[in-house]
């Protein structure tokens, strides 16, 4: 039994204090995938409410705009690459800051959880 619990088996009994201390100091601590996932979908989710009327309408007028093609466009090879350009930084700038949130977020959550794990227990 004792061989079990050395193992990684079944414990019966909570870790001491002078383990979880130094689980702790050797970097071992516990990580919620779960949570992480939640504050991302959570986040993700807010961040699009919040930006979505702003980032619609970029996408509109980016829709607008590139979509049709005049006939001197056609003879200018260069003028195509400047418009990918432009359509690239219109649509770049509305999705950003829905990227950013969510990238913030999921920083923020990381260290949410590091530093809830490694405060002390009561």
């Amino acid at each position: 039994m004792a061989e079990e619990a050395e193992q990684g088996g079944e414990r019966t009994e909570d870790p001491s204090q002078r383990r979880l201390q130094e689980a702790r100091e050797r970097g071992q601590v516990p990580r919620s995938r779960e949570l992480m996932t939640f504050a991302a979908m959570i986040g993700g989710s807010v961040a699009l409410a919040a930006t979505s009327s702003e980032s619609a309408a970029k996408m509109s007028q980016l829709m607008r705009r590139f979509m049709s093609i005049d006939a001197h466009q056609l003879d200018d090879t260069q003028s195509m690459f400047t418009a990918l350009r432009e359509a690239s930084m219109l649509a770049l700038s509305a999705l950003l800051p829905i990227f950013g949130a969510l990238v913030a977020i999921v920083v923020l959550a990381g260290i949410a959880i590091g530093v809830g794990i490694s405060a002390p227990l009561p």
